[in-house]
């Protein structure tokens, strides 16, 4: 019996909270939005009497939909069906809840059914000192764009003064979102453009973003100026401090989408000139981190992505802030997604333990990471490699280097890792091999066979895991035989 966990229904419903969970089963038994008695009875299955949803198969939901029925799994894949429609519908309310679209919706509804003293009061509430939002960012000028929009529509053919004045407003306002939006865009299309390389190569049009004058009374639209500057013009240093400055700066006026946005950019940088090689901007993007964890910017609807979490992890081993990395695991692994929460953290405290290098304690929590997916399949393997290496345990070490070869070579799952995982099993090979032969070899040769396997780890940068490792490895091998001889 194959269980439901595959299925669109279940996976998304692990994406809620327990919060949300709670509010989605009281939507579903609304009779305002549904009335299906077999959808209810789902919804309770799934969201109360069963937490563990592997027992649960489309058979034995049969029987418990339809206890006076013959099994029937297409009834349930229907009823599941609609189940994830309500899903949906729920999903529409909560992001009407925390947007600031209500005042269009109520606007729209109103111009549409020419309720024009409802538009006139619904927009001076709209506007007024209490309501108008004190940071001003691009969804606050679209939404006043949409707001005198729409009263320019509806009072267009009975007051002309005040259909004039809207539309005058919204022009201006759309201008300005329009053009933030452009230079954010930009931004990040040369990011993604030069991915790895940094061989950018910007159009006339993005050129001519970056040479607009914009007044000083928009910050917003100067600071994605400056976002796009660090793309366009790489080399010159100046752009992204004189961004970072500009930031402090206005970021108490700016609203949280908006930081998170020029935040992004900073990080894009900082990546493009680290795989260049200028590892002084690995300890600038890890300022940036420490930032946005001190903020909990990092976070999105209260989650940090798992991939996020590695990667700050993985950047303050490197950089040897490992009380720190440890304080931000503990801290963080409550703000995980419950799906894979626990494999996530597991594999991130082993890799704090790795760096403080207590590797007993690395394996076993290394041991407890559940392979949800290529990620943690090949990097849980070559951590073990590198603790079998660094403990002298050579059987162990080859046996285990074979097995990831054949794995890679294998499975069809690593393939986006796979030229990432060969060649570092094969470089890593290379400096075994080379260390067996250190005492039949004249020490001269050894060490010309070093620095061209030094050469070849990194000639390639882009299209090798754990490089910084296998450096430091054929450098303590170095150090290890004379240089005369």
């Amino acid at each position: 019996m194959t269980s439901i966990t595959s299925s669109k229904l279940v996976h998304n419903l692990a994406k809620l909270s327990r919060k949300e969970k709670a509010r989605f089963l009281d939507f579903v038994n609304s009779p305002f939005f549904n009335t299906h008695q077999p959808t209810r009875r789902l919804a309770h299955l799934l969201l109360v009497e069963f937490e563990d949803w592997q027992q649960l198969t489309k058979s034995k939901l049969s029987h418990l939909l339809f206890p006076d029925r013959p099994e029937d799994e297409p009834a349930v894949s229907n009823v599941m069906s609609y189940l994830m429609k309500l899903l949906e519908k729920f999903l529409t309310q909560l992001g009407l809840e925390v947007s600031d679209q209500q005042d269009i919706y109520l606007l729209q509804a109103a111009h549409y059914r020419q309720m024009t003293k409802l538009v006139d009061s619904t927009f001076k509430k709209a506007i007024s000192p209490k309501n108008r939002l004190a940071k001003r960012g691009a969804q606050q000028l679209l939404r006043e764009y949409q707001l005198n929009n729409l009263r320019h529509n509806t009072f267009r053919w009975e007051d002309r003064f005040k259909a004039d004045e809207s539309l005058s407003r919204a022009l201006r306002s759309l201008e300005n979102w329009w053009l933030v939006e452009k230079l954010d865009k930009a931004g990040e299309l040369m990011a993604l453009s030069g991915a790895g390389k940094d061989k950018l190569t910007p159009t006339p049009e993005i050129l001519e973003l970056t040479k607009l004058d914009l007044p000083e009374e928009e910050p917003l639209a100067l600071l994605f100026q400056k976002c796009l500057l660090t793309m366009t013009d790489p080399q010159e240093e100046a752009h992204y401090f004189d961004l970072r400055s500009l930031l402090k700066t206005h970021e108490d006026s700016l609203p949280v989408t908006d930081q998170k946005r020029i935040h992004r950019h900073l990080l894009n940088y900082c990546a493009k000139r680290v795989n260049r090689n200028e590892l002084k901007y690995r300890k600038e993007m890890f300022a940036i981190y420490q930032e946005l964890a001190a903020s909990k910017l990092i976070l999105e609807r209260g989650y940090i992505q798992q991939i996020t979490y590695n990667n700050i992890t993985s950047l303050a081993c490197l950089l040897g802030s490992l009380e720190w990395a440890d304080n931000f695991v503990e801290e963080y692994q409550q703000h995980l997604l419950p799906e894979g929460a626990k494999s996530a953290y597991s594999f991130n405290l082993a890799k704090v333990r790795f760096f403080e290098k207590r590797f007993d304690e690395a394996l076993l929590l290394f041991g407890k990471v559940r392979f949800i997916n290529p990620f943690y399949q090949l990097n849980c393997r070559v951590f073990q490699l590198k603790i079998y290496y660094e403990n002298g345990e050579q059987r162990l070490l080859e046996s285990n280097l074979e097995n990831l070869r054949l794995y890679l070579m294998r499975s069809r799952q690593a393939t986006s890792f796979s030229k990432l995982g060969k060649r570092f099993v094969v470089l890593l090979k290379m400096l075994i091999q080379l260390k067996e032969e250190q005492l039949s070899l004249p020490p001269k040769v050894f060490q010309q066979r070093l620095e061209k396997l030094k050469e070849n780890i990194t000639s390639k940068p882009s299209a090798l895991m754990d490089k910084d490792w296998l450096l430091k490895r054929v450098d303590e091998a170095r150090t290890q035989v004379p240089h005369n001889g």
